[in-house]
Order: C-alpha cells, then structure tokens, then sequence
C-alpha cells in the first residue's frame, strides 16, 4: 500500500485566539487542516479531513525541540515521534524542505488511526515562526 499525503499550502493566524490553521490548497469544507494552538505547557494540535479528526495534546517544548534537531531524512517517513505509544505526532525533513507530520492513534495491536499531511517548504516559514513566536 502506497501511503497518501495531503499537501497543506496555505495558512490563516487567528489573532484573537491565536490559533494557526494550515489548509490544503483547494476551498472546500472537507479539505485537509491542521489547527495548532498552545495551551500553557501544551501545544493542542488537530489534523481534519471533513468529517474526521484527530486531536493531540501534546508538551510544547517536546514539539519545539524536535521540530528544531530534525535532520533531513528522504529514506524514512518520519524521523521523530513525540507523544506517547498510544497517540503521537510523527514528523519528518525532506530534502526539498517539505515537513511530513502524521498524526496517529494507536487502538492496540489490532490497528490505528493516522492522518498524513505535508507542508509546503513556502508554510514551513509561517508555521516555524509561529512555533518560535510561542515559545515563552
């Protein structure tokens, strides 16, 4: 099975709740999404297609440092894992500076849940200044 990946390729900053949501490219309510906002010590992170969606809480400086030792890797998926082995955030950096994340929730040894997104080397900028800009 050949995994697919949504293309994330826009974004919008909601300055009143501070909320930055990554979008793919085409305008419809069942695009793809992934909304960030930090919590305190979290970063709650959902990734949606329609109807579905996945919800994360997850320690925001685990997600900072990660994001910031990520090595450039086009042999693995994803490189990093934060979170636990039950519901993670899976991230990865390939050459051409696209970010994968999969978001994923694992029901037992039986199956799991995963989304897969990609974002575009142009978000990456907006999204890793976002996560510098919420750093305190």
């Amino acid at each position: 099975m050949t995994r697919q990946f949504a293309l994330l390729e826009s974004f919008d900053l909601d300055t009143d709740s501070s909320v930055l949501t990554l979008r793919g490219g085409i305008s419809d309510p069942f695009a793809p999404e992934i909304s960030l906002r930090r919590e305190g010590v979290y970063l709650l992170i959902a990734g949606a297609f329609g109807v579905v969606e996945i919800a994360l809480r997850l320690h925001y400086d685990e997600v900072y440092r990660a994001l910031h030792v990520l090595h450039v890797n086009d042999g693995l998926t994803t490189t990093r894992q934060i979170g636990t082995g039950q519901a993670y955030l899976g991230i990865g950096l390939k050459t051409d500076d696209t970010l994968t994340v999969q978001l994923v929730i694992v029901g037992d040894a039986t199956g799991h849940l995963r989304m897969n997104f990609q974002i575009t080397p142009a978000l990456r900028i907006p999204f890793m200044q976002w996560i510098e800009d919420n750093k305190r």
